[in-house]
């Protein structure tokens, strides 16, 4: 029927997007790091340590652990264990965008936590607060919070 094409069509159309967000996530997430490491003054840029350190690396593992166990189903099927078949004999899995897209989030906030704990890092002084503002998060944050909100917009569709 012509309702269950055109709904076909915005899922498969907003499931495409959200590929393409999850790809301009990622550019925009290490561009903004990049900036930042780069914009920061140098006396500004501190390997944490103590209670900050800590943090990082336990948020870290716990993101770790979390995509490690969405991935490796994923890498079975893909592997041949699990996979739809095919033609030809080749397996074909069939990732979704949303998929993709927690995933992307999850990655962006691995990879933020592992230069937090690891690396020096970008730290300012709030002007008005006097706290410590992490210069990544915010790296993190805007892109995320960006996608997080097309994706929760576009799963009504789902």
């Amino acid at each position: 029927s012509q309702g269950s094409k055109a709904h076909f069509w915005a899922i498969s159309t907003t499931d495409q997007h959200f590929r393409h967000f999850a790809i301009a996530v990622v550019c925009t997430w290490f561009t903004l790091v990049a900036t930042a490491y780069y914009v920061v003054p140098k006396e500004n840029i501190v390997r944490l340590d103590g209670v900050e350190q800590s943090s990082a690396i336990m948020a870290m593992s716990l993101m770790a652990i979390s995509c490690t166990s969405r991935t490796l189903p994923l890498l079975g099927a893909i592997g041949g264990h699990k996979g739809i078949r095919g033609s030809g004999g080749k397996n074909k899995v069939k990732i979704s965008g949303i998929f993709i897209g927690g995933l992307t989030v999850q990655i962006v906030a691995l990879l933020t936590d592992f230069l937090l704990a690891f690396f020096p890092t970008p730290l300012l002084i709030d002007p008005v607060l006097g706290t410590r503002v992490h210069v990544l998060r915010w790296c993190e944050w805007c892109p995320c919070a960006a996608f997080m909100t097309f994706m929760t917009e576009g799963a009504d569709l789902y």
